[in-house]
């Protein structure tokens, strides 16, 4: 199952490839003129190697291998590109435009804060190199003025547009790691913390349980009333169990990964949470109790490792049901 959720370098990767291949040959072209036409081998050189670059991006992407150095690496070379053709190609070339580029270009390939310096130092460096008689000459300030106003607002939109698209992107992944009734989370962002090593002790262990009778509750008392009593189980776990991550999986159905120095302590631990939701009691008079599973994680949890955990733990919880229920089991299958 896929259990990657679009982050913030999978949606820069995205739009990477969507403009790379235009990119690419728009930049191939440049370079041919530079080199073939104006004999500027320098920076047709760079341009060439910022095409490559692009055609690799598309490359990688298309094919979902993810980027490492490449967004850097092009981010740096245009720079590089422009502050050489600053030193060798006439005023008259306008080759500053470029420069417009770089504040959303900036913003994409870096964060928020490293592409704001790079966009303030690029307008320095563009002001101490394209504008030297900038204090000597009454024309240059207001050149440099006509330029800088725009650039300091292109940079300014794209800053602000990155904040609010950080912010959405923040809360679309809340949204779809989470289970909205409870607050715990949910099955996908279970495979997701799993898969992507965000273990928060040395050793894990997942306890799978799923509480005794709820259906009856439901019937009898209503929807409402079992809602109640999902949140405050919710709430128990996280209170009794706090190094802990809490997952509804189902209905009535949650996972705990907790820290635990071995089977021993994790079985004394999952005990007391068993009494601790034993003990609770609801409107009107309603006890609620739980049946599970315990196994240990890998710290190296894969997909397939959790997916087996999971069918241990099944067994195991059938066998707590088969028991009499409100008892916890330890799978029987060790995946250490």
């Amino acid at each position: 199952m896929t259990t990657e959720f679009i982050n913030t370098s999978t949606i820069r990767d995205n739009v990477l490839k969507n403009v790379s291949i235009l990119l690419g040959l728009f930049v191939l072209v440049v370079a041919s003129i530079n080199m073939f036409l104006t004999y500027n081998y320098i920076l047709g050189a760079i341009e060439l190697v910022i095409s490559m670059t692009f055609f690799q991006i598309y490359y990688k992407v298309r094919n979902y291998q993810s980027l490492a150095w490449q967004p850097a690496f092009v981010a740096s070379l245009i720079t590089v590109g422009l502050l050489y053709g600053f030193y060798h190609t006439k005023p008259s070339s306008a080759i500053v435009m470029w420069v417009y580029v770089l504040p959303p270009l900036y913003q994409l390939m870096f964060n928020r804060v490293i592409g704001s310096v790079a966009t303030f130092a690029m307008l320095v460096a563009t002001s101490i190199i394209y504008f030297p008689g900038l204090f000597n000459d009454d024309v240059y300030p207001f050149s440099f003025i006509n330029f800088a106003i725009p650039y300091t607002m292109i940079w300014a939109i794209a800053y602000n547009h990155e904040i609010v698209r950080v912010g959405v992107q923040k809360r679309l992944e809340q949204m779809a790691r989470t289970d909205s009734l409870t607050g715990a989370f949910n099955h996908l962002a279970l495979y997701q913390d799993t898969s992507s090593k965000l273990h928060f002790c040395a050793v894990s262990h997942l306890l799978h349980f799923d509480l005794d009778w709820f259906k009856k509750i439901n019937d009898t008392y209503g929807h409402s009333v079992g809602d109640e009593v999902l949140k405050t189980i919710v709430q128990r776990v996280q209170s009794t169990l706090t190094n802990s991550r809490i997952y509804r999986i189902g209905g009535e159905e949650f996972c705990v990964i907790f820290c635990a120095n071995d089977m021993t302590e994790a079985k004394q631990m999952s005990e007391t949470l068993r009494e601790s939701i034993e003990s609770l009691v609801f409107e009107p008079d309603i006890r609620v109790t739980i049946s599970g599973g315990l196994i240990a994680l890998p710290n190296e949890c894969k997909n397939e490792d959790l997916d087996l955990a999971l069918k241990s733990t099944d067994r195991a919880l059938y066998r707590a049901k088969a028991s009499g229920r409100n008892v916890i089991y330890a799978a029987e299958t060790s995946l250490l």
